[in-house]
């Protein structure tokens, strides 16, 4: 009976990792850097973390390092959580977060922040934050705030 159910969690294993292996287009950049586990900042764990598009200047380093420069423009997620960020001036920017930022701080912050950009954060499979969608959600704010604006400027009057 202990031989069965070692089987059967062993054959869990396999399965686990070929179905995460062939969903995450993310995993196999991981699997590779997890050769370079001595020259990393964190060890690699596969079964949280993702790939993210990131775009801001030096976003990127620690896969360009070990991948190439063909590789810019991808950031490694040791939370397993990428967002998207839009900022007032329609200016985007992609990211990951790591596990030292609080998701909750980030992820579950009130919309539009106060600055008046909008956030999303995503975690279900490596560069969805590439098509998370904030003009739908920005457009909704943009009319609320111009009715806002046009609200005050009648009781002004």
């Amino acid at each position: 009976m202990q031989t069965l159910s070692s089987f059967v969690f062993l054959l869990f294993v396999i399965i686990t990792r070929a179905v995460k292996d062939n969903s995450d287009p993310g995993y196999v950049i991981l699997k590779f850097m997890e050769r370079f586990q001595a020259n990393l900042k964190e060890p690699i764990n596969l079964s949280e973390e993702l790939i993210c598009n990131c775009s801001y200047s030096g976003c990127g380093e620690e896969i360009t390092r070990f991948l190439g420069s063909n590789y810019t423009g991808l950031c490694r997620s040791t939370s397993g959580i990428c967002h998207k960020r839009l900022l007032p001036d329609r200016l985007v920017i992609l990211s990951c977060l790591s596990k030292d930022a609080s998701p909750d701080l980030h992820c579950r912050a009130k919309q539009p922040m106060n600055d008046g950009s909008i956030m999303q954060c995503c975690q279900n499979y490596s560069f969805c934050n590439g098509a998370l969608n904030l003009n739908a959600m920005n457009n909704y704010n943009l009319v609320r705030y111009k009715s806002y604006i046009f609200i005050n400027i009648i009781y002004l009057f």
